[in-house]
């Protein structure tokens, strides 16, 4: 993006001269500068999510909330953070795959259906 190219390029040229080109201020320059040296607090979380997906890829973002709540480290998660991480993360749930046939009321082989007789 273009902040970590501004980041990249401050050692080789002055600050000032770097941020006429892009339109940011100076402020949001070192706004960015702290952000990328922050560390992720939530990693361990990611890593367990990305366990409970690959391990059970039909699981959606409800599933592996309950899944979480029986992990003992992260029984007071938010489910609104699990949704967050998840996207951030691009895993979503497979789904199942629903085969749709049409309703066939014969009792026997394909050659062999039951005549319905109707009587008076």
């Amino acid at each position: 993006m273009l902040q970590e190219v501004v980041y990249r390029l401050e050692a080789e040229l002055r600050l000032v001269n770097l941020l006429r080109v892009p339109p940011i201020s100076e402020a949001t320059y070192h706004y960015w500068k702290r952000c990328f040296n922050r560390t992720d607090k939530d990693q361990a979380l990611k890593l367990i999510i990305q366990n409970i997906c690959r391990e059970n890829p039909h699981y959606g973002v409800r599933r592996v909330y309950l899944a979480l709540r029986k992990v003992t480290t992260f029984k007071g998660v938010n489910h609104k953070k699990v949704q967050r991480l998840m996207h951030e993360m691009h895993l979503q749930g497979a789904g199942y795959r629903r085969i749709s046939r049409r309703y066939d009321s014969s009792k026997g082989s394909e050659g062999k259906r039951v005549k319905i007789v109707y009587t008076s």
